[in-house]
């Protein structure tokens, strides 16, 4: 039986989340520090499990006038969504274990890049995804190349 990708992202996070909600109600109930904090590590897999799962599903929608190359670069975009997370994870556990002033440090700079990556985002996606710029009326000017003498027809073209 062959499975598609995003049933078997699909199934990864299930099995994930169940296993997660045993681990917290086993470190609830046996007050276990080391248990809890690994199920919100396998939470936090969870999330970037669920969220790889989403964008997979989207990037099999059809090109429309918006994304004329289509959906398919949002799969790329899940791997990096779960890498961040991954990444992420990493700092905390690292931020964790060292001293107040180098943690205080590493969120500063931290936060200074976040937030200047925050400000170009939707126009940062916008590009990866290539989406069509906002500048552009594509039926417009699919209705400007149909009125060139000699074109019949205008299909699917990218912008």
């Amino acid at each position: 039986m062959k499975r598609t990708t995003d049933k078997n992202i699909l199934i990864a996070f299930l099995l994930n989340i169940i296993f997660a909600i045993i681990e917290l109600l086993g470190g609830l109930f046996t007050k276990s520090i080391s248990i809890l904090s690994d199920a919100i590590h396998d939470f936090i897999d969870a999330i970037s499990i669920g969220i790889s799962f989403f964008l997979e599903r989207k990037s099999k929608k059809n090109p429309n006038n918006n994304y004329t190359y289509g959906y398919i670069r949002y799969s790329v975009l899940g791997a990096l969504i779960a890498t961040l997370f991954l990444i992420l994870g990493s700092v905390l556990i690292k931020i964790t274990n060292i001293n107040y002033i180098d943690s205080i440090m590493s969120i500063i700079i931290a936060s200074y890049i976040l937030f200047h990556s925050l400000i170009n985002l939707n126009e940062i996606l916008a590009v990866f995804l290539e989406k069509t710029p906002k500048n552009i009326d594509i039926i417009c000017l699919k209705n400007h190349l149909l009125n060139i003498k000699g074109i019949i027809e205008v299909h699917h073209f990218h912008v």
